[in-house]
């Protein structure tokens, strides 16, 4: 009986000292709550802090008063042998007196933060030891599409983000579910939340193909009613989604991703810094990438700007412009097709909104004059290599082919754009940059021709002819042919050579043809033609080589045939020069079937000038190219074919899977400057740098100071900038060169301008030069 009064005694001592730690540990909370409340809060909180006191002691006293009525004789035990027990009053009244010290607060948050941590641990180590396989992963997918099952939807969204940072080595810190050991479960995970889950984020949201176009667009999806439900699984799949996106290498699976991705684009409204970062992504690939993926990029590209409203149109605008300014450093016959892409993707995407496309517009192009002008007032070297490279042009070339395209909604900027093109043409009038101001004479007569206006070309073409190195024998022998679609500037001793010559007098005739072909159904026509006609004639006695004076005589011979037909055709009308609606119909039948002698013979020269590109470029193709491109072109065709998902399998094949422990390289690697090749007697004038255009604020302050501009627009996020860092040794210029057998280049004129030698340990040197 005694052992039994015994341990009652013990259990009621640990129960009251457990009460009582309890209570002190509710004041210490208390106590720490109050340390940054006012006066008054602090009062409530000690109020409330006494009645919960109170409230315990009258609980233990209703518990005393039970034992008392149930078992007196052990009350009366306590009473005489455990009188301490019984005295909680004193208890309460010393913990009022002395409540609990800042060191005890302390003492107590970092126990719990322990004891926190090691539940943690324990709980991440019983979850690690789950490895996902492919039975398990079935049925979430089965469940998830059958029964649009959330804890299956969640499972699959925790597995992919581990799919997604397989390998990065932070997998602890990842607090992940699931261990992948498998290929197979990879893709399986991989191809099904690519291919299936915006299908179903879409269905919680009650979101369809009708139902989509009527909710206002990506704005007001986050006006939905399930909205705040699923934005969790939105947003977990978008970041996974871009995780993964930035660590692929394949062409093929970084294609496969943005395609099932572009799909999601809607949800990205209501996330913007995932949005800033899937356009910076989606123009890195377009700008850089191979194949296919060009392509899908700018598919992507254009559903974000088609869906997620006015601000990110702007941004699209402005960062595909800055993506092809960065890609278009440098012309050759490889590049020129990816060039050629390029500009129509930006054409295409200025055609969205043109009321935003002509802002954005009109900053770029205020930008090139100002770069014009700062080389016209400070004539400098320096200020003329910022306008004689190929960025320059080919920004000049882009909008052209823009304000072309949408004639007449941006028909505003056609009268500044032409007057830049103009200035560019005239800033250096010399023999060495003819090729240049042939590619200016193109654009400006193209902007003609989409405007239906006059611009005066013909002073710039018949110049070229009067300088002597044209139309007088040539000294420097025959040279090598001239492409002058990739070259800018030429040396010396090219200009002297007899296919430099040939070449310009060819492309004079060309574009002045072009020209007067434009305006050769015109009313006014054989006025319009009497002092080109004037400057040829002349031309013809003064010139000493025959074949030149044949060319020229041909085209004389043309325009007099078409100021013959414009005559006789204008006897007849009955209409005055003031009535504009019927000068303006005036033989517009004969127009649009092409019936003037100008026309005509503008049509064989351009089969002609066809041929010449053909046969010039053909040396330049890899033997075995064709067949190549063949076989990649079939390949594309056959990829739209398949459906998304045996494209999918085929891409995230069974033997793929990402490496372990793989660390990721954040910093940009360094590239080790090339050295610049220029031709014999040109000394460094042929280097090319960057174009560095600038942002609205740095055009204002230039404007004000008058001086050049720096840096290409800064972008709204910091990990966005895409400096364009200038460089005075880059890739060699193409100025009509060949490549040499040491790897060098070899110039028009045949003058070795650089390359490598080959030691006699190098197997390349039996080899032969493509």
């Amino acid at each position: 009986m005694l052992m039994k009064k015994k341990t009652s005694i013990m259990v009621a001592r640990e129960e009251k000292q457990n009460k009582t730690k309890r209570r002190h540990n509710a004041l210490r909370r208390q106590q720490r709550t109050t340390t940054t409340t006012t006066n008054t809060g602090n009062n409530e909180t000690h109020t409330g802090r006494q009645v919960a006191t109170e409230e315990g002691r009258k609980e233990e006293k209703e518990e005393l008063e039970r034992l008392q009525q149930k078992d007196p004789e052990f009350y009366q035990f306590l009473k005489e042998h455990d009188k301490e027990l019984l005295d909680f009053d004193d208890e309460d009244a010393e913990a009022r007196q002395f409540p609990p010290s800042p060191e005890d607060h302390e003492e107590e948050d970092e126990e719990n933060a322990a004891d926190e941590a090691g539940q943690r641990r324990e709980k991440q180590e019983d979850i690690a030891s789950v490895s996902l396989s492919t039975v398990l992963v079935e049925a979430w997918c089965t469940a998830l599409k059958e029964k649009q099952h959330i804890g299956a939807l969640k499972n699959l969204l925790r597995a992919f983000r581990t799919a997604c940072h397989y390998g990065d080595g932070d997998m602890n810190e990842l607090d992940s579910n699931y261990n992948i050991t498998s290929s197979h479960v990879f893709n399986k995970i991989m191809l099904f939340v690519l291919l299936e889950i915006d299908a179903v984020l879409k269905s919680l949201l009650g979101l369809s193909g009708t139902l989509e176009k009527k909710s206002g667009g990506a704005p007001a999806i986050q006006k939905l009613p399930k909205w705040k439900k699923v934005e969790p699984f939105v947003k977990t799949y978008l970041g996974n989604a871009l995780h993964i996106l930035n660590q692929m290498t394949d062409n093929q699976m970084i294609a496969f991703t943005l395609r099932r991705l572009k799909a999601s684009v809607i949800f990205m409204a209501a996330f913007p810094r995932l949005a800033r970062k899937y356009l910076k992504v989606a123009l890195h690939f377009w700008g850089s990438g191979e194949g296919a993926l060009p392509l899908l990029s700018f598919m992507f590209i254009r559903e974000m700007a088609v869906c997620l409203g006015t601000e990110y149109l702007e941004s699209c605008l402005k960062g595909i412009y800055k993506e092809y300014a960065a890609s278009s450093r440098f012309v050759n016959p490889t590049s020129q097709p990816r060039i050629q892409f390029m500009v129509s993707c930006v054409v295409e995407l200025y055609g969205i909104d043109l009321s935003a496309s002509y802002q954005s517009a009109f900053i770029f192009i205020r930008q090139l004059a100002i770069i014009l002008r700062n080389a016209l007032t400070m004539k400098t070297k320096e200020s003329y290599k910022q306008v004689y490279r190929w960025q320059y042009i080919n920004s000049l070339n882009l909008w052209v082919r823009v304000v072309s395209a949408y004639s007449e909604q941006l028909r505003p900027l056609a009268y500044p754009l032409a007057q830049v093109i103009d200035g560019v043409a005239r800033l250096v009038p010399t023999t060495h940059y003819f090729p240049l101001r042939l590619q200016c004479v193109q654009m400006l007569n193209r902007l003609a021709a989409a405007m239906n206006t006059f611009v005066p070309v013909g002073s710039l073409l018949m110049d070229m002819l009067q300088f002597k190195d044209i139309h007088m024998k040539p000294t420097g022998g025959i040279g090598n042919a001239l492409d002058f679609a990739t070259t800018i500037k030429v040396s010396k001793l090219v200009v002297k050579t007899r296919s430099f010559q040939e070449a310009c007098v060819t492309g004079v005739i060309e574009q002045l043809t072009e020209h007067l072909a434009q305006h050769s159904y015109s009313v006014s026509f054989p006025e319009l033609a009497v002092v080109p006609l004037v400057q040829l004639r002349h031309l013809i006695k003064d010139t000493t080589v025959e074949r030149f004076r044949r060319q020229v005589k041909l085209l004389v011979e043309q325009i007099e045939r078409n100021v013959e037909y414009v005559g006789r055709k204008r006897d007849g009308v009955t209409f005055s020069p003031k009535d504009i609606s019927a000068v303006s119909s005036f033989l517009e039948v004969e127009k649009k079937a092409g019936a003037s002698p100008l026309s005509q013979f503008l049509l064989t020269l351009q089969r002609q000038a066809v041929q010449h590109q053909t046969a010039l470029r053909t040396p330049s193709v890899v033997v075995g190219s064709d067949k190549k491109q063949r076989q990649a072109s079939d390949n594309e065709e056959s990829e739209d074919e398949e459906d998304d998902a045996e494209q999918g399998a085929k891409v995230f094949s069974n033997q793929w899977l990402p490496t372990k422990k793989v660390t990721v390289e954040t910093a940009t690697k360094k590239t080790k400057p090339s050295t610049h090749v220029a031709a014999e007697g040109d000394d460094d004038e042929d280097i090319v740098e960057d174009l560095m255009l600038s942002s609205d604020e740095e055009v204002d302050k230039e404007e004000d100071n008058g001086g050049g501009l720096k840096s290409l627009g800064d972008s709204d996020d910091d990990s966005g900038k895409k400096h364009l860092v200038s460089h005075k040794k880059g890739r060699p210029m193409s100025v009509g060169g060949r490549l040499n057998k040491t790897g060098g280049y070899r110039n028009a004129a045949g003058n070795k301008t650089g390359g490598k030698k080959f030691s006699k340990s190098n197997p390349r040197k039996k080899g032969k030069a493509v």
